[in-house]
């Protein structure tokens, strides 16, 4: 029984990583108030869920470092897949306008298609700006390509970052209810999965961002 309660149990360490969620949680939902600096708050996040990965302490500073790291990458990202959305979504209204019914319902698939593919990148370019140092152009081509290549990643976190909102969507009433679990407790969670399921994948491309400068830094003191 005491082992339980040992600091190295498992236990114990469950329990702490699900209060480093907890807190990541919250330092998101803070850096997301501005609206437009999602991205750069959901890229810190993530590369805060890498390093509780790998059992690193320091997230909460670890988090607000990150995000003025990544800010002007992840904003970027953030605006222009938030534009594509829009434009996708003025399609269908595009094509109602103009009168033609079969044109509409044409509309309506394309724009589903565009929904689906553009959701797929979006889960994934978060994670790439969180784990490598690239430009806005690279890192939306890299996400494309990681979304298309692995799908079996990338699908399943997909569907899992799809849960809120469709949820929201179909019973707003339940969603309101539990808000403060979805709040508190699942963009960590998320986040979490997220980093397990796309970290293995990012090894075969290259090193995290850490590492690199690690790397940098050996050298020039060399």
């Amino acid at each position: 029984m005491k082992k339980l309660f040992r600091l190295d149990s498992p236990v114990f360490r469950f329990l702490s990583k699900v209060g480093s969620l907890i807190l990541l949680s919250l330092c998101w939902l803070v850096c997301c108030l501005p609206v437009i600096t999602v991205g750069a708050s959901t890229a810190a996040l993530l590369r805060c869920c890498f390093d509780l990965r790998e059992d690193k302490d320091g997230l909460f500073r670890a988090f607000f470092k990150a995000f003025v790291s990544d800010l002007k990458v992840g904003t970027a990202v953030w605006v222009i897949l938030a534009l594509c959305f829009l434009l996708a979504y003025c399609i269908p209204q595009l094509a109602a306008a103009l009168g033609s019914q079969m044109l509409a319902v044409l509309a309506i698939g394309c724009t589903c298609a565009v929904y689906l593919l553009l959701w797929l990148v979006l889960v994934c370019v978060f994670p790439l700006v969180a784990y490598f140092d690239n430009t806005v152009k690279k890192t939306l081509r890299n996400a494309l390509f990681v979304a298309v290549k692995n799908r079996k990643q990338s699908i399943p976190a997909a569907i899992l970052a799809a849960v809120p909102v469709l949820l929201f969507l179909a019973l707003p009433e339940v969603f309101l209810f539990s808000s403060g679990l979805w709040l508190l407790l699942y963009p960590g969670v998320i986040a979490y999965f997220m980093a397990c399921r796309f970290a293995p994948i990012f090894l075969e491309y290259g090193n995290r961002k850490q590492e690199t400068e690690k790397e940098e830094t050996q050298h020039e003191t060399l």
